[in-house]
């Protein structure tokens, strides 16, 4: 509470000496000891009566933090004393910006089709070649275009044991609640191999649908996921949070697999399109989430491991799904059930949902006596 930055304000209240404002509302226990919680409402409440809201600002922010607090005295007294406190400073607007970042790929999940569509006219191997010359091109904006992100103060010296999946993995694993999340996208995103490995099989099984069709409504996709992450997330996000807009599109993502796994005519696939693109606000709030609870030296080593569990899960979400979707469909099958990934899709989601919640409320409370 003592931080703020260098063109910041820091002000507060004596919690504990001024009986007016001082409201136990809870206690949380934190190894072993109980400790109080004060309704710090007054202090919003002051808060937006100097700087107003995002829809009616009164004064602007200067760059640096505004945090309303707690006074630091009687510290003298021991831990039977607890000084409420509230950080408020420049919004970095992380989940907006990973949405961007979705946002991008879903145009791309547009162009790149239609691209590799034209070009392998001119031969099989053309629509490679093209994604190759792109790649580096990528590389070269990357290295000789885009600045450094990450400022001087904030970095730190290479070191081979962190510059690998595994040894990125074992360091933020002293995150414990980055830890549980990353286990949450792992799900999440091993989830989504039931549409991302199994939609071309499972619409040409079971709605006889050709390769026009399948195209068709792959760009569909596209365009709801860029609506979504491009446009939804940055209205959503601030308006619940992160950890909600987590939780409630994870919901959505599953009651999407659920519809997907029930389908029985071609155009409810593309009605239950909607429930599960709007789903997409998941993604850029459990990052922006773990990207809040790691320092700054180690934010490209989270967005490094988020994307290996990617590649993981882009290895084992194939194997899992397509081999259910032949097990429920092939002529010997027990049961003919050409849902059954999408089932196991939603489970999954479910349980990414579950597995976030609990790593976040992790501290035990205990209501106020």
């Amino acid at each position: 509470s003592s931080f703020c930055g260098p063109s910041g304000l820091l002000w507060g209240y004596e919690l504990c000496s001024n009986q007016e404002h001082k409201k136990e509302i809870a206690r949380y226990v934190h190894k072993g000891k109980e400790i109080p919680v004060y309704d710090a409402h007054f202090l919003l409440d002051a808060f937006k009566n100097l700087v107003g809201t995002v829809s009616v600002p009164r004064f602007p922010i200067l760059p640096g933090a505004i945090v309303p607090c707690a006074k630091k005295m009687l510290i003298a007294e021991g831990e039977k004393h607890l000084y409420g406190c509230i950080g408020i400073g420049i919004p970095e607007n992380r989940a907006k910006n990973f949405g961007m970042i979705g946002a991008a790929f879903g145009i791309g999940f547009i162009i790149g089709p239609l691209l590799g569509g034209l070009l392998s006219s001119f031969g099989q191997r053309i629509p490679f070649y093209a994604a190759a010359a792109l790649a580096l091109l990528n590389w070269a904006y990357g290295f000789f275009v885009l600045p450094e992100s990450l400022k001087k103060e904030n970095r730190r010296e290479f070191n081979w044991k962190r510059a690998n999946p595994i040894g990125t993995l074992l360091h933020l694993r002293k995150f414990a609640s980055v830890a549980g999340l990353l286990l949450s996208v792992l799900l999440l995103y091993i989830a989504a191999h039931a549409v991302m490995s199994n939609w071309n099989y499972f619409t040409i099984h079971s709605f006889k649908w050709n390769e026009t069709m399948v195209g068709i409504s792959l760009a569909v996709v596209g365009v709801l996921v860029a609506l979504v992450q491009a446009g939804l997330t940055r209205v959503i996000n601030p308006k619940i949070g992160s950890e909600k807009s987590l939780y409630s599109g994870l919901a959505l993502y599953a009651i999407g697999m659920l519809l997907f796994g029930i389908a029985n005519q071609s155009w409810m696939m593309f009605v239950f399109l909607i429930p599960y693109c709007l789903g997409g606000i998941a993604q850029p709030a459990i990052q922006a989430v773990m990207a809040g609870k790691v320092p700054p030296n180690a934010q490209g080593e989270l967005q490094g491991a988020i994307t290996s569990l990617m590649s993981l899960a882009a290895i084992i979400g194939p194997l899992v799904m397509n081999n259910l979707f032949f097990f429920f469909t092939h002529s010997e099958a027990p049961v003919y059930l050409p849902g059954a990934p999408f089932f196991l899709g939603s489970i999954l989601m479910a349980a990414s949902a579950i597995i976030a919640y609990k790593t976040l409320h992790q501290t035990k409370t205990v209501k106020a006596v």
